[in-house]
């Protein structure tokens, strides 16, 4: 079993160098009006059951995925990686900073943000008002008092004055539910953790299922894989060339392996 776990080493430090960048697995907007909505998940860092955890007392925690997605193809836009004990709206400002880089160069502009009321805060709303994006933020407290200067209090009010139902209907918040899109496929398909022990490591391979959830979408619409688009030609090179490393790799190993039989045979 020694060459399993030699080609296994390979696998892992080429998944681990892996670099695609984000935008180029994005489709096209041409000029479009884009939507997104950001939204956040846990991702186990272990693949331990329930019953070992409460056993055992065993806690390693989760790492989150904070990502915008837009309403166009459903693709993410932006996304951060951070551990647990960071909140949703302490990555709200690198989001938005990210989706408008990203859907600009491919001929898109971001004019709304959805998100829920975890990302209800006085700096959402001027990081907003600031890139001059229209912020439909569910709030969750009353608005400040009539002396409050900060944005979010003409928000607030509107929320409040309109109930729910008839802000939810006017700002079509319905479509923040594409967020979770993202989220429930990477976890059907890919599984809802990590395989990687270092920090480091952890957060790179939560990085590529959800890159890898992009390409599907970019493959189902286009028809060509993301490692034949001209944009990632030099990545492709490197494919190209790690493939080649790996195929003599597995010669040798399997050279080796038969080779040690047939000498402990004689």
């Amino acid at each position: 079993m020694s060459h399993l776990k030699f080609l296994y080493t390979i696998i892992f430090r080429r998944v681990s160098k892996l670099k695609i960048e984000l935008e180029k697995t994005l489709l096209k907007y041409k000029g479009k009006d884009v939507v997104i909505s950001l939204d956040s998940t846990g991702v186990k860092v272990t693949n331990r059951g329930e019953w070992m955890r409460e056993k055992w007392k065993v806690r390693r925690g989760w790492i989150k995925v904070h990502a915008a997605v837009d309403d166009k193809n459903k693709q993410i836009v932006a996304m951060e990686i951070t551990d647990e004990t960071i909140y949703d709206n302490a990555k709200f400002g690198e989001l938005v900073e990210q989706s408008i880089e990203n859907v600009e160069n491919k001929g898109g502009k971001v004019i709304q943000i959805n998100a829920d009321a975890a990302y209800d805060s006085n700096e959402s709303f001027r990081i907003s008002e600031e890139y001059n994006i229209k912020p439909v933020i569910k709030v969750r407290k009353p608005p400040p008092t009539a002396r409050s200067k900060n944005p979010r209090k003409k928000y607030a009010k509107e929320f409040h004055e309109l109930e729910y139902k008839e802000w939810k209907d006017k700002y079509d918040y319905g479509k923040r539910w594409y967020s979770e899109i993202p989220h429930s496929v990477v976890k059907r398909k890919f599984g809802e953790f990590v395989r990687a022990t270092k920090k480091e490591n952890m957060y790179h391979e939560a990085k590529l299922k959800y890159i890898f959830y992009n390409a599907m979408i970019y493959y189902d619409i286009t028809g060509i894989p993301i490692w034949k688009n001209r944009n990632l030609h030099n990545h492709s090179k490197i494919w190209i060339r790690e493939e080649t490393v790996m195929q003599q790799s597995k010669k040798r190993a399997k050279f080796k392996y038969f080779h040690g039989i047939k000498n402990n045979a004689v």
